[in-house]
């Protein structure tokens, strides 16, 4: 199984966002060669482009595509939402407020959110009876410093391990390039959906494109799987809103870790999913981007 990670803002007092989210997209390897397939087909119908074109959710889920590019960027990336509905993709989140004060992590530690994160990639690993590929955007390195890399790697061999978890977690994560790997691309819109849709509801905004937005971020939840258990048998939501204080109290989380997860602050609420574009068939002609 594959798990493609990616997040939309950072959970930092500085960040111009309200909130942050971090998202694994699990799937079959096959499933990826198909999402590869019908991505390569949408990318060259809606942008009659036969070149590496990188979906970001920065670029493309915003009101300037929306209502100026609706029938190119903006259908392109209704074309990788509608993948949710049509391959077995399943999608974790964890979402964040933006915190008051700067998270009290030290530099060789996981951040607390990439911690329930592989929490539940573990558990459907473990469900399917495989192991779990992560798989990052680029060099290992996060928009902090923070060498994700061995940040997963202290955590899973001098933390998990010792405890008996995350056994269905290979040991060492891969870092790619987003532009030449579709699972990336379709995680960071997944990100940003969600990210948005939280914005939206913060501001009160309820337009056209906020709308558009929820019907995004619906499909994404919708693939979320909350019947799932941790090393412990305690219940998984598919979907996780971190508390803040999490952000600071390592002794806490380790704790939550192992244990059933405090009740979230408020319980999303999705609506207006689909329908979205039809499938583009991609030939015969390969399935790079």
């Amino acid at each position: 199984m594959l798990a493609f990670i990616d997040e939309s803002g950072q959970p930092h007092p500085n960040d111009p966002n309200a909130y942050s989210t971090l998202v694994a997209l699990c799937m079959h390897e096959a499933d990826h060669r198909e999402l590869s397939r019908q991505l390569f087909g949408a990318k060259r119908a809606l942008l009659d482009r036969n070149t590496a074109y990188e979906l970001k959710a920065l670029e493309v889920l915003n009101a300037r595509t929306f209502l100026r590019q609706r029938e190119s960027k903006w259908a392109l990336a209704e074309r990788c939402f509608a993948l949710f509905e049509r391959i077995e993709l399943t999608a974790f989140a964890v979402v964040m407020q933006r915190p008051a004060q700067k998270p009290n992590i030290r530099p060789d530690w996981l951040p607390y959110q990439h911690i329930f994160l592989l929490q539940r990639v573990n558990a459907l690993a473990k469900k399917r009876g495989e192991q779990a590929t992560l798989i990052y955007d680029g060099q290992g390195m996060n928009v902090q410093g923070r060498n994700l890399a061995v940040c997963i790697s202290n955590y899973i061999f001098r933390v998990a391990m010792p405890r008996g978890q995350l056994g269905h977690v290979v040991d060492t994560a891969f870092f790619v390039d987003s532009k030449v790997t579709p699972g990336i691309q379709v995680a960071d819109l997944a990100a940003g959906a969600l990210r948005l849709r939280e914005q939206h509801r913060h501001d009160r905004n309820d337009d056209a494109f906020a709308a558009a937005v929820r019907r995004c971020a619906a499909v994404v939840a919708k693939s979320t799987r909350s019947d799932l258990v941790n090393d412990d048998g305690r219940l998984l939501r598919g979907i996780l809103y971190l508390r803040e204080g999490w952000h600071y109290d390592r002794r806490s989380v380790i704790s939550a870790v192992g244990a059933r997860e405090p009740e979230a602050t408020y319980e999303p609420w999705w609506q207006e999913s689909g329908p979205f574009a039809d499938e583009v068939d991609a030939g015969n002609e390969g399935t790079e981007v």
